[in-house]
């Protein structure tokens, strides 16, 4: 498997800014909205009934260099400050993204759950939950039950992200991984 940062061209479509709608509706209270968007996507996909689920929240620090593809993450954060070398708010993201890139150690968040039946649909292409969660915007298909179903719960962890950057392992309950 080839793991690497992928950037695909938009093929001169909508240009989406740090502005960000969806990450923007979380940044009044970042942590109270990421706690709260976490657990409800993994108590709408618990699998046993009869067992509780559990999700736990670990803080980790990171050696950079142990991180693998910050050279290539810090080029591609060099080129976004070229481009919105106009834009005050991106500059000033940007250039706090850079000196994280750049130091001694990166703090991590790790979100896991249990007792749920992961991100299922992973080896499709359209109308699962990991393609809902990872590949669509404004797009949910959870039942009228689910807490949340409008699609914009996703961006609560961007909002907490000081590089906007997201990784997601699914283990899901057909033994499918991505």
């Amino acid at each position: 498997m080839n793991i690497g940062w992928n950037f695909p061209s938009n093929n001169n479509g909508e240009i989406i800014g740090i502005g960000e709608a969806g990450i923007e509706t979380f940044r009044g209270s970042v942590f109270n909205s990421l706690a709260r968007e976490i657990c409800q996507n993994s108590l709408d996909a618990r699998e046993n009934p009869d067992a509780p689920v559990r999700v736990e929240f670990c803080l980790h620090k990171v050696p950079t260099r142990n991180f693998k593809g910050m050279k290539e993450l810090a080029e591609a954060l060099n080129l976004c400050r070229k481009f919105w070398n106009k834009n005050k708010k991106a500059t000033i993201f940007l250039e706090r993204a850079l000196s994280l890139c750049s130091s001694e150690t990166i703090r991590v968040l790790r979100i896991s759950d249990f007792n749920t039946s992961g991100l299922t649909g992973s080896d499709k292409i359209k109308s699962s939950p990991w393609q809902d969660l990872v590949k669509s915007a404004g797009v949910s298909n959870k039942s009228a039950e689910s807490g949340g179903s409008f699609g914009i719960g996703k961006f609560a962890p961007y909002a907490c992200s000081e590089l906007r950057t997201i990784f997601y392992s699914t283990y899901d309950k057909n033994g499918l991984q991505a």
